[in-house]
């Protein structure tokens, strides 16, 4: 299961997908105003980012012998003092009884363990359209940033949903892409605009050389959950850009 920071994005690979800090994704309505989504119950995003961090050591916590000390036990795994009093306030919110029995269950996510305590919304009526998806440029060499740029409508309000922008490098199994990912909390209808962006100038990717497959995702939730409440609104692929060598390279190598 690859997690994302709710309404922020980070570029990430698919071994690294927990706990990275994220940036904010702009996303803009078209239309009269244009408006970057909010989340109206606002204590939503803070508890998706609190599982992204800390669900598998929560779970490791209860598996190692449980949580006699309850909420202050549990929370004590929070190293920050910020995060510390967002899991304590979930935590006494629901109980730690229910904290407890939601962690358990095969397979949790973010998404599900905030729905399940009832701090984030949810839906089962969202719908959601893609309208059209430009890759640009289609060509470039390594250095270059490529966007993904994908216009969209939601055609019912989400709850907790999501859009995903995922690459495929050549030769590579489709969990080890990496890609750009965000929450849409409570979107109400319109029409929308976002930029996704692949800088093949981050040293911290081993880009390869060659063509990148992609694809767009909306969803009510995670894409790929096994849960209630979490379903594909819309997804579009075969999006390809292609990573050639360094111009200085090309130039080092031209015949005289």
């Amino acid at each position: 299961m690859r997690f994302a920071a709710a309404v922020f994005v980070c570029l990430i690979g698919a071994s690294a997908a927990t706990g990275i800090v994220p940036t904010l994704l702009s996303i803009d309505r078209v239309g009269p105003k244009a408006i970057a989504p909010t989340a109206k119950p606002t204590d939503c995003p803070s508890c998706i980012n609190l599982m992204i961090q800390f669900l598998d050591t929560f779970f490791d916590a209860i598996g190692n012998g449980g949580i006699i000390g309850g909420c202050e036990q549990l929370c004590g795994y929070v190293p920050l003092e910020s995060e510390w009093a967002v899991c304590s306030a979930i935590c006494m919110y629901v109980g730690i009884e229910e904290m407890v029995k939601f962690i358990n269950v095969t397979d949790p996510d973010p998404v599900y363990m905030c729905e399940a305590i009832n701090i984030c919304p949810v839906s089962d009526t969202a719908a959601a359209r893609i309208n059209s998806v430009v890759v640009d440029p289609t060509t470039g060499p390594l250095g270059t940033t490529f966007y993904i740029n994908m216009s969209f409508s939601i055609i019912n309000e989400t709850g907790t949903g999501y859009m995903q922008m995922w690459a495929v490098p050549p030769k590579t199994p489709y969990d080890d892409g990496l890609g750009e990912e965000a929450f849409l909390i409570e979107v109400p209808p319109g029409d929308y605009k976002v930029s996704f962006s692949l800088p093949t100038s981050d040293t911290q990717v081993d880009w390869l050389l060659g063509t990148y497959n992609c694809s767009v995702w909306l969803c009510e939730g995670y894409c790929d959950s096994i849960h209630k409440h979490q379903y594909v609104l819309a997804t579009q692929g075969n999006l390809l850009f292609t990573v050639t060598k360094k111009q200085d390279e090309m130039l080092a190598i031209a015949p005289v």
